[in-house]
């Protein structure tokens, strides 16, 4: 294990992304500029990871047609393991309209989301420094957690039953996503205190342009962000990877999240879900 390992867990798919050049016209043929992109948010981290200089292993389930064979084409130039079954069914899309209305639409089914009966090696998920993963299978959550003991594992987009807490290091959300799992009560610092109390030591909640609240060894803290127009898609994917990398290299969690706010409001002036020239702008970020 070096200090820059980590091993990601998740969805690949391809992205379409849509901008309209004008107003949203109900029932008409309205015209769009079309971005096509490799997408998924845990392979979006993989990606940023790797710009970022990390060591990456990603853990994924491919389609059986040629947009899987670029998927992972693009990884394997990225220097990223890939590893993960392939199965007889086409690469998910995932389709987003912008403009005065916004639309998403996603083909990816239960079929891309790992199991135990896809009989990962146990030695793939042994001896990183950090592992990220966004699976909601609990069964398979257990079972990567459980045989990955020397990985410190974040949990991204929601918040796994508390009998996991323990094997847990830190989560990650959305508002949306926070408020969903406490019921839509608003009280931050207590919900957070109470996944302090049950064994969590620390969860990030973001607050798009509004920064975020985070709780940190039962602490509480809130940190700003410049409020930028742009592209809100992939910012989270950004922020997580910020987040990793920052704590891969043994920022305090405050720091690390820094680092994150600056990766997203990077991603926000991009049409794309990654930042493809982040090798050639990480001056930016202050590293």
């Amino acid at each position: 294990m070096t200090m820059d390992d980590v091993v990601i867990v998740g969805t690949a798919v391809i992205d379409q992304i849509m901008n309209l050049r004008s107003t949203f016209i109900p029932n008409g043929c309205n015209k769009v500029d079309l971005f096509t992109n490799h997408g998924g948010s845990m392979r979006n981290v993989a990606e940023n990871c790797a710009n970022l200089n990390l060591v990456v292993d990603f853990i994924s389930k491919y389609g059986n047609d040629d947009n899987a064979l670029s998927i992972i084409d693009n990884l394997n130039k990225l220097n990223i393991g890939v590893y993960g079954p392939t199965i007889d069914v086409a690469t998910p899309l995932f389709v987003k309209i912008n403009g005065d209305q916004e639309f998403m639409f996603a083909t990816t089914t239960p079929d891309f989301f790992l199991n135990t009966n896809d009989n990962i090696p146990v030695a793939i998920l042994k001896k990183h420094k950090y592992g990220i993963t966004d699976n909601h299978d609990q069964e398979f959550l257990n079972y990567i957690l459980k045989n990955s003991d020397q990985t410190k594992w974040i949990i991204s987009s929601y918040i796994p039953n508390k009998e996991l807490f323990h094997y847990i290091d830190g989560i990650i959300l959305n508002e949306n996503e926070f408020i969903n799992h406490t019921n839509n009560e608003l009280n931050y610092k207590s919900n957070l205190i109470k996944l302090f109390n049950q064994g969590l030591n620390w969860v990030i909640v973001t607050l798009g342009d509004q920064g975020c609240i985070y709780m940190d060894k039962g602490q509480i803290f809130t940190i700003s962000t410049e409020k930028k127009k742009g592209n809100p898609l992939g910012c989270g994917d950004a922020f997580a990877s910020g987040v990793i990398y920052g704590l891969c290299i043994d920022n305090s969690l405050k720091d690390a999240i820094i680092l994150g706010h600056k990766l997203a409001s990077l991603t926000l002036d991009t049409p794309y879900s990654v930042v493809k020239d982040l090798k050639s702008r990480i001056n930016t970020l202050g590293l």
